[in-house]
């Protein structure tokens, strides 16, 4: 106690736990609206949505008899029996059978969302690793020439917002502590965005005297002086740079300068590689800070090989570099970066390689897109082998898993931890492969926390458990969430004591706090029932522990008094336990209707067989295979209510039309394939489409 007397023995039993019922709401809640990290793959509820939806048809049976759904919706008044049914064995084991799944997260395909409609990365060229909680992505005008810079904040659905436009023929970019490198053709420069402020000074914002001799230290400048003094010394100096710097956006670039840089990797934070098609060379480029912009000391790595003119994509992996030519002579080639000798690996046109596009390095793998083919090939430079990572190979674009998904023209790709994103240019999507591993132990704590304290669909009996099991599953949840947490503070430098949520790729803050409240909670339980007596641990019903227990007291206490006092909460208290013991039990008194409530007795009746019925229709069997038809055909085509102020908050598309109006539907487009402009074009800004038409009889 405050005043350091010592609580009465009969408060000391007294043990505080937060619901248990909340808290696992709370861990859907988190799941639902963001991309988490678990293990360094990406999850979400969307993931399932889409394997129910769009896989093969054994899954999707499989999930549509285990899952409806309301299951696998981000609503935002969830119900418990959701949560149960996603967590069953028979779920978990339905999702462990499958490798990867890819799913469109640009645009949104299930929930209207005002910055992810169709059309508003129309082609989606490249894509980087971004800001916490963030990627990056090149979206290209093939009839300007110019591109956008965008970022796309892993919610769901996924935020996108424009950072720059205007961008002069950029087709790559990279991303390195904070900041963004993109190749800029048009105007033969490498732009940079900093999305943290690290390059450019604010002499405003600093205030203390260690801050402001770091960074005169670091610039050569004298440190000898008061605060005010070396603030002003500080701001000349950078307000001389500015004056000789044409443009602080660029990198300054010497002494070679790029003439079409094409691709371009981060090797460290202080280390560029980039490709330029005009000197055939790849470029190693050493950066320096001035506090104003960025200069690069761009050295020549090695030339490019004779039978390639254009280089797409630059990565590095195991002390090689691996990049790819455009050509039909062009493929996957690795360069050792202590011999600097250069040899090709995966040639086009050959099988199982049709046409290498973009590469990035997935799991000690050079994992790239095949364009032609419509795949995600997997390189393993140890024995040399080429195999099939995700795509069925079909000429469209779909979602599912890695054998039933399908993309019309995959180009950007870019690994991120276990995930890998890719863009398909024609179709204008972004798509995010996982797998779904982590999501499985995810479902799995969750659904041990609901068994732990007897939390069960309607009708179903709940397995007995002890107090002491009870501790020891608690205690292995509350380890699962702190050691996921600690993980994502780890990837993304965040100190031990900063608070994480959504954004950052983890569940709530509260929840994380919740789960060790209930951790404490329970070992102190455990500990006032040993000792008091160690017989009574097998005889406590963990239910009785739920909040929800006592929530019929509350509503019958906000039945007198809107918001109540302690005091007047214990005086009700009598009042309220027999007003709700009244609604438990049997009501003794009888009421009667009066005489002139009732219905005419009718004076005359006639039999039932005379009445005319209409005889019904003959029935006819169907198929089971029609039978399914009509149920999809039901589910897609069924009209919903017109819009409600709660149909705003729990439903996908709220609108007064069927759901099939709004869905995105999949027809069968003609082949189309966007392409660059040749090498020898007398503008490299002008872009051509090539399309294929077919002519079909009306």
């Amino acid at each position: 106690m405050a005043d350091g007397k010592e609580l009465p023995p009969e408060l000391e039993l007294v043990v505080p736990l937060p619901d248990v019922v909340h808290i696992g709401k709370s861990f859907k809640c988190s799941w639902s609206n963001w991309f988490i990290n678990l293990d360094g793959e990406f999850s979400n509820l969307v993931l399932l949505r889409s394997l129910r939806d769009n896989t093969e048809a054994f899954i999707k049976k499989k999930l549509r008899k285990l899952l409806s759904l309301e299951c696998v919706r981000n609503k935002d008044r969830m119900a418990v029996e959701p949560i149960i049914r996603l967590t069953r064995p028979e779920v978990l084991k339905v999702l462990e059978d499958v490798k990867f799944v890819v799913h469109t997260i640009v645009p949104e395909q299930y929930r209207f969302w005002k910055s992810n409609q169709r059309g508003v990365c129309p082609h989606p060229i490249a894509v980087s690793e971004g800001p916490t909680g963030s990627i990056l992505a090149l979206d290209y005008n093939f009839e300007t020439g110019l591109s956008r810079l965008l970022t796309i904040r892993l919610h769901q659905p996924a935020d996108v917002s424009v950072v720059r436009d205007g961008l002069k023929d950029a087709r790559n970019l990279c991303f390195i502590d904070g900041i963004a490198f993109l190749c800029e053709r048009g105007k033969s420069t490498i732009s940079f965005v900093d999305f943290e402020g690290k390059v450019k000074i604010s002499t405003k914002s600093l205030k203390r005297r260690a801050e402001l001799l770091r960074h005169l230290e670091a610039l050569s400048l004298p440190t000898d002086g008061t605060v005010p003094v070396l603030r002003e010394r500080l701001k000349d100096h950078l307000g001389a740079i500015s004056k000789n710097t044409d443009c602080a956006e660029h990198v300054q670039m010497h002494p070679n300068r790029l003439g079409k840089p094409s691709a371009v990797y981060a090797a460290s934070n202080d280390l560029l590689f980039c490709s330029d098609d005009e000197s055939q060379y790849v470029y190693q480029i050493t950066l320096t800070f001035d506090g104003v912009t960025i200069h690069g000391n761009a050295t020549k790595f090695t030339a490019y090989p004779s039978s390639i003119i254009n280089l797409l994509s630059i990565t590095l992996l195991d002390q090689c570099a691996f990049f790819s030519g455009a050509s039909s002579q062009g493929g996957l080639y690795k360069c050792e970066l202590s011999a600097k000798t250069v040899t090709k690996a995966v040639c086009n046109s050959t099988l199982p390689c049709s046409e290498v596009n973009q590469v990035c390095a997935l799991n000690g793998r050079v994992v790239y897109t095949d364009t032609k083919a419509g795949k995600v090939m997997q390189y393993n430079p140890d024995d040399k082998s080429v195999r099939t990572l995700v795509g069925s190979g079909h000429n469209s674009s779909s979602d599912g898993t890695q054998d039933s998904c399908s993309f019309k023209q995959i180009e950007g790709i870019c690994s991120v931890d276990k995930n890998l994103f890719v863009t398909d240019v024609s179709a204008g999507k972004l798509k995010i492969v996982t797998s779904l591993s982590e999501t499985v132990s995810f479902l799995g704590i969750l659904g041990s926390l609901y068994d732990t304290f007897g939390i069960h669909s309607k009708g179903m009996k709940p397995d007995g458990v002890s107090l002491k099991q009870e501790k020891e599953n608690v205690t292995k949840i509350d380890s699962y969430v702190k050691d996921t947490v600690s993980e994502v503070k780890e990837r993304y430098q965040l100190s031990e004591t900063s608070a994480t949520n959504g954004p950052q790729g983890t569940v709530s803050q509260k929840t994380q706090v919740s789960v060790s409240l209930l951790k404490k909670g329970i070992e102190r339980l455990y500990k006032n029932v040993m000792d008091i007596n160690p017989q009574f641990v097998d005889d406590l019903l963990l239910e009785t522990l739920l909040t929800t227990v006592v929530e019929n007291l509350h509503a019958v206490s906000h039945l007198k008094h809107e918001t109540f006092t302690v005091l007047t909460y214990a005086q009700d208290f009598g009042t309220i336990c027999k007003e709700s013991l009244k609604r438990t039990s049997r009501w003794a008194a009888k009421y009667y209707t009066h005489d002139k409530f009732y219905y005419p007795v009718p004076q005359s009746a006639m039999p039932l067989s005379t009445i005319a019925t209409m005889t019904p229709l003959p029935s006819e069997d169907i198929t089971p295979g029609m039978e399914g038809q009509i149920k999809e055909w039901l589910e897609s085509y069924r009209p919903v209510r017109q819009r409600t102020v709660r149909s705003e908050t729990t439903k996908d598309k709220a609108g007064a039309l069927p759901p099939a109006v709004y869905a995105v539907h999949h027809t069968d487009e003609s082949e189309e394939r966007l392409r660059y402009p040749e090498e020898n074009t007398v503008s490299s800004a002008n872009a051509q489409r090539v399309v294929s038409i077919q002519f079909v009889d009306e």
